[in-house]
């Protein structure tokens, strides 16, 4: 199942021999300096991984000493872990865009001169119509609009950008007509969601929280398609996310990755939980070399919490190609 207002999908850990991975293909930047943290020990099992993270500006301490490896990932860190890879792997240092100062401009008008004369406010609720090769929109009332009337969509910096001119058709009520060749059902879609999700996330006191930064470059400023899980119906931020949530930030974000190891029967995948895109998502997972067996029969346990710890060593090896895995038992 798929949608594209923010979420996060399924992991994979199994069981077959082991196979060494090859050389790393691409070099994550380290934009930060790695200071230690008291509870993490250079001996212990997942300090290079947490040193990674850290280094890519990809994971943080739970304070300016602790990392609290043994603490469980949260779904609000879970969010902003997923942004910021994706930040990452697109050659960025981890460090989010801030909101915009007015959600309403992230769509804007602009005149002839290239004055902008209007955003989002000035567009009535959810009124964004397609027909095939056309999209349409009401503007209030109070607003009238200049002509010829340009439309942008998006932010320059972001993965999802567009803009047009248009026409002011008086049988619209004065509103927007942009002609295009491709279907323009998916920007209608696309524009009424995000008016409905920010008057939503307004409403329920997100837009202040401190995680929300993430889910929006997730949802608008990079517009991607993230798969869900069942436990995703509900999310709850501060509650604790579950194996199958993170693999979302792996392969929603990463996609697809070279494979190192065949596939094997995983016992509790699909089973009655998973479909067939969720179930393809966590065998490819661990055909890269990601995840592998959480016990000896290379069970997923999707459903099982994990620590800030287990995340680090999954999320290095995303960021560095020469820690992948093949399929070997595991507690992770």
């Amino acid at each position: 199942m798929k949608r594209t207002i923010s979420a996060l999908l399924l992991a994979v850990f199994l069981s077959i021999l082991c196979i060494p991975c090859g050389a790393r293909d691409a070099e994550v930047p380290k934009s930060w300096a790695y200071t230690g943290f008291a509870d993490v020990a250079e001996d212990s099992w997942c300090y290079d991984a947490v040193k990674l993270c850290y280094e890519a500006g990809l994971l943080n301490g739970t304070s300016d000493t602790a990392f609290s490896p043994n603490a469980p990932l949260t779904y609000a860190q879970l969010t902003v872990l997923s942004a910021r890879l994706h930040h990452i792997l697109k050659g960025g240092d981890g460090v989010l865009p801030t909101l915009p100062a007015d959600a309403d401009d992230y769509v804007r008008f602009y005149d002839g001169d290239g004055k902008q004369v209007g955003n989002l406010s000035d567009v009535e609720g959810n009124s964004w119509f397609f027909d095939g090769h056309y999209l349409s929109v009401s503007f209030r009332e109070d607003f009238t609009p200049p002509f010829p009337l340009r439309v942008e969509i998006g932010f320059p910096d972001s993965g999802f950008h567009y803009e047009a001119a248009s026409w002011v058709l008086p049988e619209l009520g004065g509103g927007l007509w942009i002609v295009e060749e491709a279907d323009m059902r998916e920007l209608a879609s696309h524009l009424n969601g995000y008016m409905w999700s920010c008057q939503a996330a307004r409403e329920a006191g997100a837009w202040d929280q401190w995680w929300f930064p993430a889910s929006y470059y997730l949802d608008y400023r990079e517009n991607i398609d993230l798969l869900t899980t069942p436990h995703m119906e509900s999310p709850d931020f501060d509650g604790s996310a579950w194996r199958e949530d993170f693999a979302a930030l792996l392969w929603s974000v990463c996609g697809d990755l070279p494979v190192l190891n065949q596939d094997p029967a995983i016992p509790d995948v699909p089973g009655k939980r998973y479909d067939y895109q969720q179930t393809a998502a966590i065998r490819s997972l661990y055909r890269a070399g990601i995840l592998n067996g959480a016990d000896a029969l290379g069970s997923f346990r999707g459903t099982a919490s994990l620590t800030r710890a287990q995340a680090a060593v999954m999320l290095a090896r995303v960021l560095d190609p020469a820690l992948r895995i093949g399929a070997c038992n595991s507690e992770l």
